[in-house]
This record gives structure tokens, C-alpha cells and sequence, in this order.
């Protein structure tokens, strides 16, 4: 995939999928914001991916 295919909500428009390591879990939330709570380690990514292309082709507005 080259950067013309790249959506431009997930990258000019500053939505990436930001995952985090904390103390003894996971957080996820949007690069502008919006949490999508914590998981363990053990957990799949889709718990986080899941919410986040919800939030991205629902709630962002289009440019």
C-alpha cells in the first residue's frame, strides 16, 4: 500500500488507532481523543479496532 491509497480520516485528518502499553494492560484510544478503555495483553487488538473504525466512518465528520 502506498500513502495515496491511505484514507484521509485516519491520516490528514489525525484519527490513527494510538494503542498504549500501561502498567498491566492495554489502552486504546484515537489520535484525537476518543478512548476505547483498556485490555490485557492476552486480549485481541480487534477490541480496540473495532470501536475505532465504528468511530472513524460514523462519527468524523467528512471533510
Amino acid at each position: 500500500m502506498n500513502e495515496d491509497d491511505i484514507e484521509a480520516a485516519s491520516w490528514e485528518g489525525g484519527h490513527a488507532l494510538v494503542v498504549e502499553l500501561g502498567d498491566c494492560d492495554l489502552w486504546g484510544h484515537c489520535q484525537c481523543g476518543k478512548s476505547f478503555g483498556n485490555i490485557t495483553p492476552d486480549k485481541s487488538l480487534d477490541d480496540f479496532a473495532m470501536p475505532w473504525e465504528r468511530h472513524v466512518m460514523t462519527e468524523v465528520p467528512d471533510s
